[in-house]
């Protein structure tokens, strides 16, 4: 899995490029916690073989992954999306095309499910990934980010392409 950090303005339009022929992405967002709405800090879109830490707080202008997030052909794996869409509202952004593995989860496993929908859970039950949620709590306004940052930032994407890859073609439990 290639990891790409994406800090410039070039780096992003490239990116789209390459986003642009794929049909599923895995979307997650990193946020300074505290605000209304949470400070978007990074953002996280990958495939099955490509992972991009998008740093909204180095481009100015993030807007050329509207064609993207807006692209309804284009499905955007993401656990929770409620919280997403709410982090990137404020950028215009409109998320089209959502695969929500969170409710899907539930939908499929029930919503007692041994160990829950966290995505940490549903990681560990669905695909078998031990996940440390740790980072969740980090600091992500730090410049440069530490090489356990990058990583948990890339498999809290790279986990939502797999998910979708199971739940899209399961049947929901009676």
């Amino acid at each position: 899995m290639r990891v790409k950090i994406i800090d410039t303005k070039e780096g992003l339009d490239k990116a789209v490029q390459k986003m642009k022929d794929e049909t599923v992405l895995g979307l997650d967002t990193e946020t300074r916690l505290y605000g209304n709405p949470p400070e978007l800090c990074l953002i996280q879109m990958a495939t099955k073989t490509e992972c991009w830490l998008i740093d909204p707080l180095a481009i100015e202008d993030i807007s050329p992954l509207k064609e993207i997030l807006e692209n309804p052909g284009i499905i955007k794996a993401i656990h929770f999306a409620n919280f997403e869409r709410a982090v990137l509202k404020p950028f215009g952004f409109e998320l089209r095309g959502v695969f929500d593995t969170c409710t899907n989860s539930r939908k499929l496993r029930g919503k007692p499910a041994c160990g829950g929908h966290n995505l940490k859970d549903v990681s560990l039950r669905e695909l078998g990934i031990v996940m440390d949620k740790s980072y969740q709590r980090a600091d992500w306004t730090v410049r440069p980010l530490t090489k356990g940052m990058k990583d948990y930032a890339a498999l809290d994407a790279i986990v939502l392409v797999k998910l979708y890859e199971i739940f899209k073609g399961l049947k929901p439990r009676n």
